[in-house]
Formats: structure tokens, C-alpha cells, sequence
């Protein structure tokens, strides 16, 4: 953090940087994070890129089982034994995990949602973070949200520009 340099200086250490051209971000917060997962997605990291095979901007690690009208929109990236049900839409610059069942007309953008996640029908979700092992109900709203590990949201719930601890139950 912001302490570590003065910290250096101050007890005389050696302290040393460089100048080259590379993709560098501190992702120290939760827009920053976010950030960089965006950046990946549209290759401003190249070579770094996200794990899987691409398909003309969507990268997959493994088969996507899809329901009728299910829509993915370039780029996103899918982990393996993922679930999109009917009419889910999964947006421009979402990363969805493993073992993630996305529920009927669920919509989904500019978020990150890891392992082991189930997301109910109807709900909508932006520019928000769910962590491993989080069930999230029907009709959800998440904007600007952080869903703590192993949390549960009950349905027509809507949270906004918040950061859920770890284990929440609402």
C-alpha cells in the first residue's frame, strides 16, 4: 500500500524502479480489480489474456450449457460447466467462473463472478463482484455490489454500492 515506499526510504533500504512498456494496475480495490478484468477482456494486456480458447472475442475454458435464447455478447469470458438458461444474457466485459448456473432472463454485465456460484431467474446484475460459493435469488438487483464468500441473497432483493461480509444471509 501507500506505506510500503516511505517505510523503505525512511529505514534506508534500497529502494529501486523501472521505466518499460508494459500493462501494469494496481487493483488494491474493488473498481480497480474490475478494471483490470475489463482490460483483459479487451486484450489492453496482450499477450496477457484470459484463460481458455478464444471464439471471436468470447474466451471458454469449457462447454457452456445453454438454453433456448440464451446471448452472449464478445468480449466475456466462461469457465467450465457453466449453466445460461433460458433468455440469460451474459453482456460485454463479464467474467463468469466455474460451476455457475445463470438463472432464466438473468442479465449480466460488467461483472466478475467466481466459482460455484448460483444466480437465480430474473435478475440483473452490474459492474459487480460475486465470490466463491454465493447463491443469489430470483429477481436480484446487484449494481456496484461486492457479495462476500459463501453469502446467500434472498429474493427481490437490491443492493447497491455496497460490499457484503463474508457468509452474509439476506
Amino acid at each position: 500500500g501507500r506505506e510500503v515506499f516511505p517505510y523503505l526510504l525512511e529505514n534506508s533500504y534500497d529502494l529501486f524502479g523501472f521505466v518499460k512498456n508494459y500493462y501494469w494496475l494496481d487493483c488494491g480495490n474493488s473498481q480497480t480489480y474490475l478494471w483490470a478484468n475489463w482490460d483483459l477482456l479487451r486484450k489492453y494486456s496482450w499477450p496477457i489474456t484470459p484463460n481458455g480458447e478464444e471464439y471471436d472475442g468470447v474466451f471458454v475454458m469449457g462447454i457452456i450449457d445453454s438454453g433456448q435464447n440464451a446471448k452472449i455478447e464478445k468480449p466475456t469470458c466462461f469457465g467450465k460447466n457453466v449453466e445460461l438458461l433460458n433468455r440469460a444474457k451474459i453482456k460485454p466485459l463479464t467474467s463468469i467462473g466455474n460451476r455457475v448456473k445463470v438463472g432464466e432472463d438473468t442479465i449480466i454485465e460488467k461483472s466478475v463472478i467466481w466459482d460455484d456460484v448460483n444466480i437465480g431467474a430474473g435478475c440483473r446484475i452490474d459492474e459487480s463482484i460475486v465470490c466463491n460459493n454465493c447463491d443469489i435469488g430470483d429477481n436480484v438487483v446487484l449494481h456496484n455490489a461486492i457479495v462476500a464468500p459463501n453469502s446467500r441473497i434472498s429474493s427481490d432483493t437490491q443492493i447497491r454500492d455496497k460490499t457484503l461480509d463474508l457468509g452474509t444471509d439476506i
